[in-house]
């Protein structure tokens, strides 16, 4: 189940590379390009960017959310 997207207004391209960058420094793959599906440390998004301004992020896994198994308290 994806949540919904977010969008950010106002991402400039050194902006847009820059968070890219930090991204896959932090473990997390980003493909190149202006759209696809990041992912890494048990999350998985698509992005969006228009190539001057507008960004949309869209969480469609939580890996880390739905190993959770749920015990009844006794």
């Amino acid at each position: 189940m994806s949540c919904r997207p977010i969008i950010f207004r106002n991402v400039k391209p050194d902006t847009f590379n820059c968070m890219k960058k930090k991204l896959q420094d932090n473990g997390i793959y980003v493909p190149g390009g202006y759209r696809g599906e990041l992912s890494g440390k048990g999350i998985t998004a698509s992005f969006e960017w228009d190539g001057q301004s507008n960004l949309t992020i869209t969480i469609t896994e939580n890996l880390s959310l739905s190993a959770v198994k749920l015990q009844p308290r006794k």
